[in-house]
């Protein structure tokens, strides 16, 4: 009887993560850049275990870039990134999904580790440009967040970090063998990273001191005018036959209606290809930075003033979300 008269009383069991301290969430979120929920949920799965939730970490990066890899990311960054003697200079092309992570702080870290990665990867083959394979990029090792990986494991880093989708579209190296590499960046959300870049190589046998200094600033007027006037090849040289080919069958068909004689249509076709040599082609452009004609006066003016041989021998320049071919396949 008094048994049902005593209430029920129910255990209730409540169970309680282990708490971690303010400062290992903040050595955690210095040494990944994760978020600090993504930090102490680490950390409470680790039971604060530093080095074990920068694991966790980087498993859930691969995890969060997996689910993440099939939306578009068409912002970030355009990139040039040199030697000290500027022999080298690489350009990378690191996407992000918006405009907003393309100027934080991480990813323009990321994106200098990636620059610096293309700078150093052994490259093989004559010419000035070289264009770098993707994958083999992404297999070289970096320091970043405090150990030694994979450029691509510190994309995935950045992935979970930031919390989008991160690409490296492409990436080359302009290099001078005796000379010195000239580069710009145009609209830097941070020193040399921004929306345009352009890299000109210039070949100056034996320039020393000063001569190598105005050599290396006529290399970065010359970057300057390629991000401005957009070439596609270096010389009438460099461009090739099928091309000039297609730009010849255009121009036979707006003179297919023509009355005027064979001669005069030669002179014609002549006289619209040499406008499209002037438009195509670095060398053959006008200067647009200063009133003193073609680009190739510049560079021999220049070369005349100094007392020493001057050749422009290749050029890149990227832009961003350009086509992976708005640089010339042939480093020309």
């Amino acid at each position: 009887m008094l048994s049902r008269l005593r209430p029920r009383m129910h255990m209730r069991v409540r169970t309680f993560a282990q708490s971690v301290s303010a400062e290992l969430v903040k050595q955690l979120r210095q040494r990944t850049g994760a978020p600090i929920n993504k930090c102490k949920q680490a950390l409470e799965a680790e039971k604060g275990d530093l080095d074990a939730a920068a694991t966790w970490l980087r498993k859930s990066g691969i995890a969060t870039a997996q689910k993440k890899a099939s939306r578009g990311a068409n912002e970030g960054v355009v990139g040039a990134l040199a030697t000290p003697s500027l022999d080298r200079v690489a350009l990378i092309e690191l996407n992000s999904e918006t405009d907003f992570v393309a100027r934080n702080e991480v990813f323009q870290h990321l994106s200098r580790t990636v620059a610096a990665a293309a700078l150093e990867l052994p490259s093989s083959g004559a010419g000035a440009l070289v264009e770098l394979h993707v994958p083999e990029l992404l297999a070289a090792h970096v320091d970043y967040d405090g150990r030694r990986q994979t450029v691509e494991e510190a994309i995935i880093s950045g992935v979970a970090s930031l919390g989008e989708n991160l690409m490296l579209r492409r990436a080359c190296v302009v290099r001078a063998s005796d000379g010195v590499v000239g580069y710009y960046v145009h609209n830097s959300y941070v020193h040399n990273f921004g929306r345009t870049a352009a890299a000109v190589a210039l070949e100056a046998p034996g320039a020393l001191g000063t001569a190598r200094e105005a050599i290396a600033e006529l290399g970065q007027k010359l970057a300057m005018h390629a991000v401005a006037a957009a070439p596609q090849y270096l010389s009438r040289a460099s461009v090739p036959a099928v091309k000039i080919a297609e730009e010849s069958d255009v121009i036979r068909a707006q003179l297919a209606t023509s009355k005027k004689g064979a001669d005069v249509i030669d002179k014609i076709m002549a006289g619209k290809l040499g406008k499209f040599y002037e438009e195509a082609c670095l060398l053959d452009q006008t200067y647009v930075l200063e009133d003193v004609g073609k680009v190739s006066t510049l560079v021999a003016t220049r070369a005349k003033e100094l007392e020493t041989e001057i050749v422009v021998t290749g050029f890149a320049r990227y832009h961003l979300g350009g086509t992976v071919q708005d640089s010339p396949p042939d480093g020309r």
